[in-house]
């Protein structure tokens, strides 16, 4: 609305009514300061013009004030929608350190991610749980979000690592379902405590090594499982014996397996005979081994570990490193196919990091001296400031370097068996499904549990002897 200007309002104001003109020019907040002061020296009009005065500032007062609550309330909506998620994932960390020490999360930064499992019941932090639970499904929020789940602990070997995340993969020969093995996952991530068992050859035992307590490959997978998750009562039994076979093993299965083992090592590639035909005497007693330990009363994790010696692989004129001898890892893969159980292969990881002599894989000198080659050549030994660039301590058996590969292939199935725990634990069920779901069929379901016999006829024992003097090996 456009003001009159000053003058023409004074003459206006004389030839007209006192009250009309006070009345509208003060309603619309257009009267000038002097002609005001004027009006109201009439009592009647400044009653008039006060009251409605009055009205004026009450109407302005309460649209500022909704002005204002409007304002209010949208900033608190967007504080809450802000600081919900921090808000809830603190509850929630709060409550796994109260669900006590099993349940308490690894790292402050894990905690604030993670679901922990139950709520605070009975707790003081309980009306916090609350009002963070009601924060998250209320009607501020437009949705409820839960927190990111981790795929898995941050898992890493407690050493300076030799093998590549590309050469594990390639020293995957076969995964498998990996059920067994998860289940020993869930119970090292329950908090409680397993038992190791190592089944094997020289290699097992720790030949070639510089101190078999601290470096061979068992002793190394043994720290990489306490130092990952310390438990006072984790038991580890160490059954390598040089010389030993799946056979001898199957046979004296009840007195050095113990019937409670949650993970069992196989590593029995140079005590196989490699020129044996499929369902012969040595293919016979390797199923009875696994057949064996598969059945044990619990239920253990099997896990297969080919071994590779450079040296003691010939064929076809070259005297070493030919890549498909000995043929028994072939015949040890092909079981661990019909069984279902988790394999690594030496060779395959790391048989071209040999063949470029990469520091730590060379193979073309040894440790020791006076090792000979499968054709009685002897191998040059390597000089005293060189012996970390060396796989091999001698013609059949790893250096400490070598046993730390092997070390590090056994760990990468338990870091992808503790992955895989993690991911279905933390709501696999929201993922879209990629592949067809079956329902549960009784007769696949105890083939699963333990399939007949790979090899006709071979459900039955062997008769086989024990040999009561072999050394049942160590436990710690």
């Amino acid at each position: 609305m456009r003001l009159m200007p000053r003058r023409r309002f004074e003459a206006w104001l004389g030839s007209r009514n006192h009250r009309a003109v006070s009345r509208t020019s003060v309603l619309l907040g257009t009267l000038p300061r002097s002609p005001f002061q004027s009006l109201t020296a009439d009592p009647i009009l400044e009653k008039s013009l006060g009251s409605m005065h009055g009205e004026l500032r009450c109407k302005r007062a309460a649209f500022l004030l909704s002005v204002s609550s409007f304002l209010l309330g949208a900033a608190f909506v967007a504080c809450a929608m802000l600081a919900a998620g921090p808000l809830c994932r603190a509850v929630q960390f709060i409550e796994g350190l109260e669900n006590g020490p099993q349940q308490r999360p690894r790292n402050i930064r894990r905690a604030l991610i993670e679901r922990p499992p139950g709520g605070v019941v009975g707790s003081p932090l309980g009306a916090l749980s609350a009002g963070a639970a009601a924060l998250r499904s209320g009607s501020l929020l437009p949705a409820s979000l839960p927190p990111p789940a981790l795929p898995g602990p941050d898992l890493h070997v407690p050493w300076t690592p030799m093998l590549t995340e590309q050469d594990v993969a390639r020293g995957l020969a076969y995964w498998g379902s990996g059920r067994r093995l998860q289940a020993v996952a869930a119970k090292l991530l329950a908090g409680k405590p397993i038992k190791v068992v190592t089944l094997g050859g020289a290699v097992a035992q720790g030949r070639g090594t510089s101190d078999a307590a601290a470096t061979s490959y068992p002793s190394r997978l043994f720290q990489f499982i306490n130092a990952s998750f310390p438990h006072g009562g984790h038991v580890f039994v160490n059954r390598g014996r040089a010389g030993a076979s799946s056979g001898a093993l199957a046979a004296c299965l009840a007195r050095d397996v113990p019937g409670d083992a949650d993970l069992i090592t196989l590593d029995f590639t140079l005590g196989e005979h490699a020129d044996e035909a499929p369902g012969e005497r040595q293919w016979r007693e390797s199923e009875q081994l696994l057949r064996g330990l598969l059945q044990l009363p619990s239920r253990p994790a099997v896990v297969q570990l080919n071994y590779y010696a450079w040296w003691l692989s010939r064929a076809a004129g070259k005297q070493q490193g030919v890549f498909y001898q000995p043929p028994a890892e072939a015949q040890l893969v092909v079981l661990s196919q019909y069984y279902d159980i988790p394999t690594v292969s030496l060779r395959a990881a790391t048989h071209q990091l040999m063949q470029a002599g990469v520091p730590g894989f060379k193979v073309d000198k040894v440790l020791r001296r006076k090792s000979k080659s499968l054709g009685g050549k002897s191998i040059p030994v390597a000089a005293a400031k060189e012996r970390d660039d060396y796989f091999y301590a001698d013609g059949a058996h790893p250096s400490d370097r070598g046993h730390q590969a092997l070390a590090e292939l056994l760990s990468s199935l338990l870091i992808r068996a503790v992955g895989d725990e993690r991911a279905a634990d933390s709501g696999s069920e929201s993922r879209p499904e990629r592949w067809a779901e079956r329902e549960a069929h009784p007769a696949l379901r105890a083939i699963r549990r333990m399939p007949p016999p790979m090899i006709p006829g071979n459900a039955a024992p062997l008769d086989s002897a024990c040999g009561a003097a072999t050394d049942p090996g160590s436990e710690e």
